[in-house]
């Protein structure tokens, strides 16, 4: 029994549609001596299709039937070139048909739909589908009807409103998304729409935040208002920050005034949202309006200095990308109340960074804003936090405080030996992958691999392609001769040489230790790691040796969904990783540590496959042949 398709039939029944085949597997998936013995079509003109009712069902109802002498509704009539015509549908009894919309029976909806739909006299039944509608009973019927209506371009202000106040959050739902082009036709509609965003359902509140997109230009003093609700309550969820975010356009500093605006909550809500939308306005708002950023934010009596660190930290990282603001200037232009503030924000922004207690969202804007302050004070705090920290996205964002493309000088602190050693070793990595992401900054990567302060075993391989395609020709010169130096040419040599750790017992508890130390930022096993690359428990059904192939040798198979891509950006950088998503807002990567990286398509200048695994090439030189062994015996599950 081999099912591959099922349906509701007219009578109720379930039909299901049984392939009859003996073998399924493809050819090459099967062992040489049984594909000679395998008759691979047999039953490839056989299956069954089977009936399951009800054992008390009650009596099918007879099928939808044409009346006599009318055409039939699958036929196609020709006059000469061309397609044929749509099918003519007519002497059908739209009254059954009407009654059909709402039946339980799925094949009766679609089927009455259809005909409807076929018939090209669907607007004479407009009228009685509003009447349908208004006297459903069920969320099921009401919805049918619903679209039917919306479908006919019978969806009219009486008939939205009314779905709109409907007791079933399913209609509402589907009022709000069918007559999101309706809602500026009316103030009691849109008016009504907007109350929707306290509906409480998330899935009705969800789709106001979408719908209301369709208001904000025409009547933002309805629309900002209700999305500034939708955010206050549901802010935490990063699907309704979207959805906001998607109905706000050309509103954003409207918006702003109108979340700050919101109440005070514990675990406020609103943070998670003001940092996605600061990181859209640092990108999207000109340099001479950021002084009205400024406004909407400090403006009134009170400010809440958590909310504002929120929005400007991310404010400050969109906007470093592409301009060289000066917040004090932009504040003082602001008003004198915005420039006091801003002096107040600056001194909760140094204190952040002594409060690991703090929200990691506070901290993260507090890093991410020190950019604008004066580096004698922030720079100590951010390399202190270099060597203490162990969250990815906070130490990420230190390193980029420092690897400004602006001033790429400030990057050499990053380098010197008093900041670099002590850093862990996941942390110099990062620092590495920042850094290579840019030419500015590989004048001082070639200095500091050529004095032998950052390890030439550190620098993965996408980082060493990124240095070789640098600009200026001869630092390329000389990176193509120290990197193509310290690679050794055949992987296969090494690997016959790494096989000596095969011979050697291995200490599963030892072996943890290095798991940690070079896996568990790109791998997962046994619940510990972060899951970038495959999730490791299945790899205990394979050989030490093919294991141990793998890692020597990570190119030797790379399955499609982890192919490592290269984003080149229109500012110069080179962002690598596994492809998330590639869409019409942007490319997002993901990176080692669970990082995403997320390019807008408007700085995408070309994004590529690589021939690279995201693994470190010669990984096996970072372990002596007993650490190799050990790790070997710890993914295998020995103790």
């Amino acid at each position: 029994f081999r099912p591959v398709f099922l349906g509701t039939g007219p009578d109720g029944a379930l039909y299901v549609a049984d392939m009859y085949r003996a073998t399924i597997e493809h050819p090459d998936y099967l062992p040489e001596e049984i594909r000679k013995r395998t008759d691979f079509k047999s039953g490839s003109d056989l299956g069954r299709i089977w009936r399951v009712k009800a054992e008390r069902a009650p009596a099918p109802r007879r099928p939808l039937e044409r009346r006599p002498g009318a055409p039939d509704p699958g036929a196609r009539t020709t006059s000469g070139p061309g397609p044929a015509p749509a099918p003519v549908v007519a002497g059908i009894d739209f009254a059954a048909l009407l009654t059909d919309l709402s039946a339980t029976n799925s094949w009766r909806r679609d089927t009455a739909f259809r005909l409807i739909r076929q018939s090209g006299d669907a607007a004479a039944m407009v009228g009685p589908m509003r009447t349908g509608a208004g006297a459903a009973r069920t969320a099921r019927t009401a919805s049918v009807f619903l679209h039917a209506l919306a479908m006919f371009g019978g969806l009219d202000d009486p008939s939205l409103r009314s779905a709109l106040n409907s007791p079933h959050p399913e209609v509402r739902e589907a009022a709000l998304r069918l007559g999101a082009p309706m809602l500026a036709r009316s103030v009691e509609t849109a008016t009504i729409a907007a109350s929707r965003a306290r509906d409480e359902q998330p899935r009705v509140r969800f789709q106001a935040a979408l719908s209301l997109g369709a208001l904000v230009e025409v009547a933002p003093n309805l629309s900002i208002p209700a999305l500034a609700q939708v955010a206050a309550r549901d802010g935490r969820d990063r699907w309704f920050r979207t959805a906001v975010l998607s109905s706000v356009h050309g509103q954003e500093r409207a918006f702003v005034a109108a979340l700050l605006s919101q109440a005070p909550q514990p675990d406020d809500p609103i943070l998670p949202m003001l940092s996605d939308l600061g990181g859209l306005l640092g990108r999207t708002v000109p340099e001479d309006a950021h002084a009205e950023v400024f406004a909407a934010v400090f403006s009134g009596p009170g400010t809440d200095m958590g909310r504002a660190l929120a929005l400007l930290g991310p404010f400050t990282d969109g906007a470093s990308r592409s301009t060289n603001i000066a917040f004090d200037l932009v504040a003082t232009a602001a008003g004198a109340n915005a420039a006091s503030k801003w002096q107040v924000l600056k001194e909760a922004t140094l204190g952040s960074f002594d409060q690991p207690g703090a929200a990691q969202s506070q901290r993260l804007a507090a890093v991410r804003l020190s950019r604008q302050l004066d580096p004698t004070e922030t720079e100590p705090r951010v390399l202190r936090l270099l060597r203490i920290e162990t969250d990815p996205v906070l130490l990420d964002a230190a390193i980029r405080c420092l690897a400004d493309p602006r001033r790429p000088e400030r990057a050499r602190s990053l380098l010197e030996e008093t900041n670099w050693n002590p850093m862990p070793i996941r942390t110099r990595q990062m620092v590495i992958a920042a850094l290579s992401e840019r030419s500015e900054f590989h004048p001082l990567m070639l200095e500091a691999l050529e004095n032998q302060t950052v390890p030439l075993a550190l620098v993965g391989p996408e980082q060493r392609t990124q240095l070789r395609r640098t600009r200026d020709g001869g630092i390329q010169q000389r990176f193509t001769k120290l990197l193509g130096s310290s690679v050794t040419g055949d992987r296969r040599k090494a690997f016959q040489d790494a096989k000596t750790a095969l011979a050697l017992k291995g200490d599963g508890t030892n072996g943890r230790v290095v798991f940690r130390r070079a896996c568990t930022s790109c791998h997962r096993l046994d619940q510990e790691g972060v899951a970038v690359g495959p999730d490791l428990f299945e790899i205990r059904n394979q050989s030490k040796e093919t294991i141990l192939l793998h890692l020597v040798i990570p190119e030797a198979e790379i399955a499609p969904n982890f192919a490592q891509y290269a984003c080149e950006t229109r500012d110069g950088r080179t962002v690598s990783g596994l492809l998330v998503s590639d869409g019409a807002s942007g490319v997002v990567l993901r990176q080692a540590q669970g990082l995403t990286a997320t390019i807008p398509r408007a700085d995408v200048a070309r994004l590529e496959i690589t021939p690279l695994s995201m693994m470190p090439q010669e990984l096996e030189k970072t372990m002596s042949l007993q650490e190799l062994a050990d790790l070997l015996a710890h993914l295998k599950g020995e103790q």
